[in-house]
């Protein structure tokens, strides 16, 4: 409220426009309001947020913090998160601070590579549950340590778009988790996890002396060796001196 002491007025909670440009605020009293959200969007007690559990979900780039919010959907009620690293060179890396969906009805399905919402195909609670092209890498369900989503478990993917699937069966509620996501260098590179550039596989001089060596081009890993020098037999890391003297040269009237 503002005003004289004498008389007292509630102040407008909505005049900061709060919901955004997604949504009509309506005052509900002394510091309270709430959003009528538009389609794709929903309230989530600040302002206009975007909808993970309606087509096309909800898309990230580059870092994010998510929050499924109390896990009370109805049966197979489907929400989507996608994240994806602008960087070719980068792979989402996901985290999770808070864990807990109802063990073996309501699921939390990582995929590596994307697919669109209307995608997910849903099994019978979770077994068989595919989501486009996209490679399934991991299925989550109970608390953190029945799930293994504790704070310390990092989820690397290989794929420079990433995307989390929540399957609900709606019968019991649980507090659902909440999560984040960066973009760290992928597999083949190296860096600060902000500038990444290819690892020279190279760098250590791991072929023979004065055998050529060439760098694996990220995202692929390691070297070639090119062939050993003339005398020489192996494979170019290892090169042994070939014995001159096993086809006997000298016959039998010197030593070689």
């Amino acid at each position: 409220f503002n005003g004289d002491g004498v008389t007292c007025s509630d102040i407008d909670d909505c005049a900061a426009a709060p919901c955004g440009g997604n949504g009509v605020c309506t005052d509900t009293g002394a510091d309270s309001y709430t959003c009528d959200c538009s389609s794709g969007f929903t309230f989530d007690g600040t302002t206009c947020a975007v909808d993970p559990c309606s087509d096309p979900g909800a898309i990230y780039t580059d870092s994010a913090s998510m929050d499924s919010h109390d896990a009370q959907y109805g049966n197979h009620h489907v929400c989507r998160w996608s994240m994806s690293c602008s960087d070719a060179s980068q792979v989402p890396q996901l985290s999770f601070s808070s864990f807990d969906t109802e063990r073996n009805f309501d699921f939390v399905y990582l995929f590596a590579g994307d697919c669109p919402y209307s995608g997910f195909t849903p099994a019978s609670w979770g077994a068989n549950a595919a989501c486009g092209s996209a490679t399934r890498v991991r299925r989550l369900h109970g608390n953190a340590a029945q799930s293994g989503a504790t704070p310390d478990q990092m989820y690397l993917f290989t794929t420079q778009t990433a995307v989390i699937i929540f399957d609900s069966d709606g019968s019991v509620t649980r507090d659902g988790f909440d999560a984040s996501f960066t973009c760290v260098c992928g597999t083949g590179y190296s860096g600060d996890g902000t500038t990444c550039a290819d690892t020279n596989g190279c760098a250590d001089s791991p072929c023979f002396d004065g055998v050529t060596c060439s760098d694996t081009p990220a995202p692929g890993v390691g070297f070639s060796c090119a062939a050993c020098p003339a005398g020489f037999n192996g494979d170019g890391v290892t090169c042994s001196d070939i014995d001159d003297c096993a086809a006997a040269p000298c016959g039998g009237n010197g030593v070689c």
